[in-house]
């Protein structure tokens, strides 16, 4: 029962760090984001006091003509782009918390895309109940598209998706000692949900090489990362003392 208890005070812990951690992700982005925009309408101005100037330009022989308009550029430019390998690692060793951040990452893609007035921060948070947006936003992205058709279903893979968190869930339950650790570990890399987020990380990496606009992977330090990181080594000390008390 104690350890039960102790568990129970974790996994609350838990959240209201990962809650904290995101909230203030997304708040720094919006920034950014805002400064971005500012830099443009600063860039535009420039560019049209620079046109009324030289008259004569020809918008037709512009060395930009190569660039596609609206297409992403650079590390943040698009869906998050991370190895197959790592989404799977990450998902089993923070005991799923990684399919949080992967959502997050997405859903603030997305909502810069369609210029949506949308909280990624509660969308991963409570995914259950928006995973099957987020999947189908994901498919239909016009960019991908035409790079290779997806041939995953949004449907499936929530319900796949819901099912496996169902059982993650159950396992849970029970008391947090070194053997159900290994027990769940184990089940995540069975039935974990992110089995099912696998297909459309895969679209989304074909589609990066076909593009081959140079943009690079979602690094493996960045500040979502190093909070997984730490989140594992809390998750293990915590747990295995709470369960040998």
């Amino acid at each position: 029962m104690e350890g039960a208890s102790c568990q129970t005070v974790f996994y609350i812990g838990d959240r209201i760090f990962l809650a904290y951690f995101l909230e203030n992700e997304e708040g720094l982005m919006e920034e950014n984001s805002y400064k971005e925009n500012l830099m443009e309408s600063s860039l535009a101005a420039k560019n049209g006091a620079h046109d009324d100037i030289s008259g004569g330009f020809d918008e037709g022989s512009s060395e930009f003509d190569g660039v596609e308009e609206g297409a992403h550029t650079g590390d943040e430019g698009g869906l998050l782009y991370i190895p197959v390998g790592r989404l799977i690692l990450l998902s089993v060793l923070t005991f799923g918390v990684y399919c949080y951040y992967w959502q997050f990452r997405n859903w603030v893609c997305i909502k810069e895309r369609d210029g949506l007035s949308i909280r990624p921060f509660w969308r991963a948070w409570f995914w259950l109940f928006f995973v099957y947006a987020l999947l189908k936003a994901m498919k239909s992205d016009a960019c991908y598209s035409r790079a290779s058709t997806p041939s995953f279903s949004p449907l499936l893979l929530t319900i796949g998706a819901v099912i496996a968190e169902s059982i993650s869930q159950t396992i849970n339950q029970l008391p947090y000692n070194a053997e159900t650790i290994a027990v769940e570990m184990v089940a995540l890399m069975l039935i974990g949900a992110h089995l099912f987020f696998i297909p459309v990380q895969r679209h989304v990496n074909r589609c990066e090489r076909i593009l081959d606009r140079g943009r690079a992977m979602k690094s493996a330090w960045s500040k979502g990362h190093l909070f997984c990181y730490v989140w594992t080594i809390l998750a293990l000390v915590v747990g295995l003392r709470s369960g040998l008390a």
